[in-house]
């Protein structure tokens, strides 16, 4: 069976980004859009709670439990995780850490942010199962996901693609295709480990781009140098 999954999702529970939207109300949007399976990936937090996967089972969605962890201040997921995975600080605790069971995502890694792992995901490559596509690009302006290309293919890593949603919106506008016997979450992190997976990915269109910064991503990154100055 061909299934939908996007495995980089952040929620309301994020400590960072303190989005307008919870858990459930992520998990009613990808079912609405066609999405099977889906991942938490707050940043810096481990967010599974029982209750989210029960409410995802009942709306016949997968939820894998993970995380947008930093390691020297790089992103990096790591999906079906536990809540040790907020320990890890170094590639080298990542590496201790990782087994079989997990799915280690190198996302957006040559975007223009501090956070980008950028020449990382070569000098770490043995860490990461799969190259993320990033969703924020244009039809004319994508030169950051073609050096994501460019490296899974030098590494022999799969690509794929994720929304990296911060709003509702932006759920099922992306995904990949995973090839998998049955839907559960070892098949799915298996069968991404193994190639079978296709990128489902489209460009924002132009209003979309405005929405995702002047409405979102701007007005978080006031929000929080606000807070910091207004605690330090």
């Amino acid at each position: 069976m061909i299934i939908r999954a996007d495995l980089h999702i952040h929620s309301g529970d994020d400590p960072y980004d303190k989005l307008p939207y919870t858990v459930f109300n992520a998990i009613d949007q990808a079912a609405a859009r066609g999405i099977n399976c889906i991942a938490i990936t707050d940043h810096m937090q481990f967010s599974w709670k029982r209750e989210y996967s029960d409410y995802a089972k009942k709306k016949q969605v997968l939820l894998i439990p993970g995380i947008e962890t930093q390691i020297i201040n790089k992103d990096v997921i790591v999906l079906n995780s536990d809540k040790n995975v907020e320990r890890i600080k170094t590639f080298d605790d990542l590496r201790a850490y990782r087994s079989e069971k997990h799915l280690i995502i190198a996302p957006h890694p040559f975007y223009p942010i501090k956070y980008a792992l950028k020449k990382l995901l070569y000098e770490n490559a043995d860490i990461f199962d799969a190259v993320e596509i990033s969703s924020c690009y244009l039809n004319w302006f994508n030169k950051f996901n073609l050096k994501a290309r460019k490296a899974a293919r030098k590494l022999a890593k799969p690509l794929i693609c994720n929304s990296d949603s911060h709003a509702l919106w932006q759920i099922g506008n992306v995904w990949t295709e995973i090839e998998v016997n049955s839907l559960t979450i070892q098949n799915v992190i298996t069968a991404v480990k193994k190639g079978k997976a296709k990128t489902c990915c489209r460009p924002m269109t132009h209003f979309e781009f405005f929405k995702f910064f002047v409405c979102g991503a701007f007005p978080r990154s006031f929000r929080k140098m606000y807070e910091h100055l207004v605690t330090h």
